[in-house]
C-alpha cells in the first residue's frame, strides 16, 4: 500500500513538473516568435522607391480629370485607361512620380531612376469605353497633376517579419530618402542590392561608415545603425532605419553587410560590431 501511494506521488510530480516544462517551452516560443517580427511606426502608404525604366514603363497614367486645378487635391475625380487588367468599384492605386537618375556613389553606374509616391485614389465607376475607369483621390502626399503613373495599391503591414540568412550580403547606400542630408531611425535609405540579389522584404544590414585612409594607415569602417529592408525592387531596395548610433549622412560612403540568422539566435545583432574588423 505504501508502494502504490509512493508511486503515486510520484507520478503527480513528474505530471506537475512535465506541464510547467511545457508551459516554459509555449512561453519561450512565443516570445521567440514575437522577436521574429518588427513594429513599423511610420506610414508605410509612401514609401518611395528606386527602379529601372523596365519596371515602370509599363503602368498606365492619369489622363484627365475634373478639375480645373494643376494640383489635383483630395477628392479630386480622375480618369485612367488600363485594358490589359480588370478592376473594379472600390480597388485602390497609388499615384507616383518618376523624378531624376541615380547614380551608383562608388561606381557611377545607372542604378534606376527615383519615383516619389504621390498619393492614392480609388476607382469610382467601371466606364464602358475600353477599359475606361473613374476614380477619386484619396490621400495626397505631395502635388498630384495629370499626366503621373498609377499602379494597384498593395498594403503592407506595419508588423514586418524579420527575414534572415547565413549568406553575407554586402552594398552601398546609394541614396537618403528625399535626398535629406542625414537620416536617422524610421528614415528611408536606398541600398545598391535588390531581388536580382536575393533580398526580400524584411531583411536587415548592419550599416557603417567607411572611413578615410590616411597615408598608408586604413582607418577602420565606424558602426552607424541598423536597416530592415520594406520594398525590393530589380536592383535596388528601399529600407528604414531601424537603429542610429549616428546620423546617415548625405553623400558620405556608407556600406551595409547582412545580419546573419546565427547573430540573430545569438541575440547579438542588436549591439555594435567590433568595427575593427569590418572590411579588413
Amino acid at each position: 500500500m505504501k508502494k502504490e501511494l509512493f508511486l503515486n506521488k510520484n507520478k503527480v510530480v513528474v505530471s506537475v513538473l512535465s506541464i510547467w516544462l511545457v508551459a516554459i517551452v509555449l512561453l519561450t516560443g512565443v516570445q521567440a516568435r514575437a522577436a521574429d517580427y518588427v513594429t513599423i511606426s511610420r506610414n508605410l502608404d509612401s514609401i518611395n522607391f528606386i527602379a529601372t525604366s523596365e519596371e515602370t514603363e509599363h503602368y498606365e497614367t492619369i489622363f484627365e480629370s475634373d478639375s480645373t486645378l494643376v494640383a489635383l487635391p483630395e477628392d479630386s475625380v480622375i480618369y485612367f485607361l488600363i485594358k490589359e487588367e480588370k478592376f473594379k468599384k472600390g480597388d485602390a492605386f497609388q499615384i507616383f512620380a518618376t523624378e531624376y537618375p541615380v547614380h551608383h556613389p562608388v561606381t557611377g553606374a545607372l542604378v534606376g531612376y527615383f519615383n516619389e509616391i504621390k498619393g492614392e485614389f480609388k476607382i469610382t465607376k467601371v466606364l464602358e469605353d475600353k477599359g475606361l475607369y473613374q476614380g477619386q483621390i484619396t490621400k495626397a502626399f505631395t502635388e498630384i497633376k495629370v499626366g503621373q503613373k498609377i499602379r494597384p495599391k498593395v498594403a503592407m503591414d506595419k508588423k514586418v517579419k524579420i527575414t534572415t540568412t547565413d549568406l553575407i550580403k554586402e552594398g552601398i547606400i546609394v541614396q537618403n530618402e528625399g535626398d535629406y542630408q542625414m537620416v536617422a531611425g524610421n528614415d528611408l535609405v536606398f541600398i545598391d542590392l535588390g531581388l536580382m540579389d536575393g533580398i526580400k522584404v524584411g531583411q536587415m544590414f548592419k550599416v557603417y561608415k567607411v572611413n578615410k585612409t590616411k597615408g598608408d594607415t586604413i582607418l577602420p569602417d565606424i558602426y552607424a545603425g541598423k536597416i530592415m529592408v520594406l520594398k525590393p525592387k530589380l536592383m535596388t531596395s528601399s529600407a528604414i532605419v531601424l537603429s542610429s548610433d549616428s546620423e546617415i549622412k548625405h553623400k558620405e560612403l556608407y556600406k551595409i553587410i547582412s545580419v546573419q540568422d546565427s547573430e540573430l539566435r545569438k541575440g547579438t545583432s542588436l549591439a555594435p560590431p567590433d568595427s575593427s574588423s569590418v572590411g579588413q
